[in-house]
């Protein structure tokens, strides 16, 4: 008994040393985040008006936590070591609300999910957020459809395409990541304009 325990404890240690000691290793994952704000908001004149800000609706290419890049035209790729902490879909709503809030035109402005009653809604889709390398040095690519609709009637008031382009500082993924937070609050400045113009 004694000796098959001895057996046991010399395998166990043999298979905890090759595990140790193997070739193969796992690469490190890098996970980042979006959190930038526009520093240059429009300031509105206050209203009672409020907004649900929907999570938006992420193409399918991009509806995924991996970090998207093309080397030719058409070919969507991803990052195998470094990718977003969510689907960036999803990271892009509570900047969305910040964004909207910080313009002082509305009375409130809420995030989805939300069950209770606002004048309007804000929907949109990510068409695109990808470093594209077919340019060098590479670039952030991301283009946001915004949709405003009276929640009331449910009528689509008003729809626009906010396409940018930010050069990234070197071709790897995290100066792609500096590129896309930079990328991200040139889109919330217009979409706020947008918006406030539109309601």
């Amino acid at each position: 008994m004694l000796n098959k325990l001895i057996k046991i404890n010399i395998l166990l240690f043999v298979i905890v040393l090759m595990t140790a000691c193997s070739p193969v290793r796992l690469p490190d994952q890098k996970s980042y985040t979006l959190n930038s704000l526009n520093a240059n908001t429009i300031h509105a004149r206050h209203t009672n008006k409020t907004v649900l800000v929907t999570t938006p609706i992420a193409a399918s290419a991009y509806a995924t936590s991996r970090m998207a890049y093309i080397k030719k035209p058409f070919q969507v790729q991803y990052f195998a070591e470094n990718r977003w902490i969510a689907q960036p879909a999803q990271l892009l709503t509570p900047l969305m609300v910040a964004s909207l809030q910080q313009t002082n035109h509305f009375k409130n402005v809420v995030g989805s999910p939300f069950t209770g009653n606002t004048n309007y809604r804000i929907d949109s889709q990510m068409l695109t957020l990808q470093q594209n390398f077919i340019t060098n040095p590479s670039q952030i690519e991301l283009s946001m459809r915004i949709n405003v609709v009276n929640n009331m009637t449910q009528q689509l008031l008003a729809s626009k395409t906010i396409n940018v382009r930010v050069q990234a500082s070197g071709n790897n993924p995290y100066a792609g990541v500096i590129a896309a937070n930079q990328a991200v609050a040139q889109m919330l400045a217009q979409m706020s304009q947008f918006v406030v113009k539109t309601i």
